[in-house]
């Protein structure tokens, strides 16, 4: 989609003035926090039998965006932002996150060795219940149920997939499905999303899929002893505030003591399930800030003021595939300009 935004970008690329801007910027106190999720090499996005909408960049492409923020910001860990926080300090130049959510091994296969070739210490927020498990996280198990089946598939309150449905119409319906199942209650949506996966007559090739595996605790190790720090995404992955009180306490406590059992450090940063305004409430951060973390992140589009910020509800810039370089320096040089 190449709308006005990009067509400024585009513009202002061409002059010169996102390096220009990005340079007067070094003494801001503006926080740039990017979102990946998967970095893969997508030939083919027909034949593509996962989520696409969780491929944030090729290989080539998460290189040269990499490159930029090296080139521009002082890119941090969300310790090294507590401990200039709990100093007094502003930052002294545009200062960036770099993060992960979910944990897939892409992460550690193809978005690693650029970081540490770059020396930038990334965060990736880990779903801790699928670490080391030979199982899909549940959206993308429910993403590859959808999008290979044969079968009929349906809910009462969903159209579904035939087995002559084309891919473009099943990933359009799957986008419907992830729309109606995160505004469920937690325990109806895992009772739906069990259902599917059932009729498809695939959850056995999904769980052996090495294209949704998620990350092993060997590979989290040596990318933590490389300095890539590491947050909790919850232990299962679920709608925050569509738990109970208990069952929120739960996820963050358990997600949070496994890393640091399993890494021997503490772990002070958060990412909210789907990380929208309505995954999350009060309760949420409330818990969130009585169990021991210290910053939180959603998936809430934007940058942040490192002196005005929430720190429990820190906005973040999305980078999609088709984020192509031109608005990805837009977003984070100049995005407070654009329309």
């Amino acid at each position: 989609m190449f709308n006005a935004r990009d067509r400024l970008a585009h513009v202002a690329d061409g002059f010169g003035l996102l390096t220009l801007s990005a340079t007067l910027r070094r003494n801001s106190s503006r926080l740039v926090i990017l979102a990946y999720h998967r970095i893969l090499d997508v030939l083919d996005e027909q034949a593509f039998g996962s989520d696409l909408e969780l491929v944030s960049a090729s290989v080539a492409d998460f290189r040269e965006q990499m490159r930029f923020m090296a080139r521009h910001f002082r890119i941090v860990t969300f310790r090294e932002l507590e401990q200039i926080r709990s100093s007094g300090r502003d930052l002294e130049q545009a200062t960036a996150v770099v993060t992960f959510d979910d944990g897939f091994e892409d992460n550690y296969l193809n978005a690693f060795p650029i970081l540490k070739s770059l020396q930038i210490p990334a965060t990736i927020f880990l779903s801790t219940g699928y670490i080391d498990r030979n199982e899909a996280f549940w959206f993308e198990a429910l993403a590859q149920a959808i999008l290979r089946t044969d079968r009929a598939i349906s809910l009462s309150d969903w159209a579904g997939v035939r087995g002559e449905t084309p891919v473009a119409a099943r990933r359009k319906a799957l986008d419907e499905l992830f729309r109606y199942l995160k505004r469920l209650p937690d325990a109806e949506r895992r009772h739906n999303v069990e259902q599917l996966i059932a009729a498809s007559g695939l959850r056995d090739s999904i769980a052996a899929d090495t294209l949704s595996r998620p990350l092993k605790w060997e590979q989290i190790r040596e990318m933590a002893a490389a300095g890539i720090e590491f947050g909790s995404h919850t232990v299962d992955h679920p709608v925050l505030a569509h738990m109970g009180e208990g069952q929120i306490h739960s996820e963050l406590v358990e997600s949070k003591r496994r890393i640091e059992q399993e890494l021997g450090s503490e772990i002070i940063s958060l990412s909210y399930p789907v990380g929208g305004s309505n995954a999350f409430d009060d309760r949420v951060r409330r818990i969130a800030a009585a169990v021991g973390y210290r910053c939180a992140v959603s998936y809430q589009p934007g940058t942040n003021s490192f002196r005005n910020c929430d720190w429990f509800a820190l906005r973040r810039a999305h980078v999609e595939r088709y984020t192509k370089m031109h608005r990805f320096k837009a977003e984070v040089a100049i995005a407070d300009l654009l329309p």
